[in-house]
Parts: C-alpha cells; sequence; structure tokens
C-alpha cells in the first residue's frame, strides 16, 4: 500500500474550498463502502466457484441426457 496514502487524501480534500471538503469526505466514504462490498461478493463467490461449476455441468449433463429441459422464465 501507498506509503502517504493517507497524507496524499488529506491534501486532496483540503485542496477543495471548505464547502466542498464534507461533500468530498462523504463520497470517498460511500466509494470505500462500495468497494468493501464488491470485495466481500468476490470473496462469497470464490468461495462459491467449484460448486456452481460443478452444479452447471451437472445441469448440462441431465438436459443432454433428457432428464431435465430449460423451462422459459
Amino acid at each position: 500500500m501507498h506509503e502517504n496514502l493517507t497524507e496524499t487524501i488529506a491534501k486532496m480534500v483540503q485542496s477543495l474550498p471548505q464547502n466542498l471538503q464534507l461533500v468530498a469526505l462523504e463520497e470517498f466514504k460511500r466509494i470505500i463502502e462500495e468497494k468493501r462490498d464488491e470485495a466481500k461478493w468476490d470473496q462469497l463467490f470464490e468461495r462459491t466457484r467449484e460448486r456452481l461449476v460443478a452444479k452447471a455441468k451437472e445441469v448440462k449433463r441431465e438436459i443432454k441426457a433428457g432428464k431435465t429441459s430449460l423451462t422459459p422464465l
């Protein structure tokens, strides 16, 4: 991680007019929360990927064998 990350962010926010600093901070918080959420979903997907692939292969085999068919939604 960038050693001066906190300092860089602080300088960027401080370079704004006073009335925009809080706006920038709130936007930064929103972005960080969004990135945390994305990371959480990536981790969840990574943990279940093998099972999802296995299930998809199973369904393909069942369709090919005529045991099941695709139903339009």
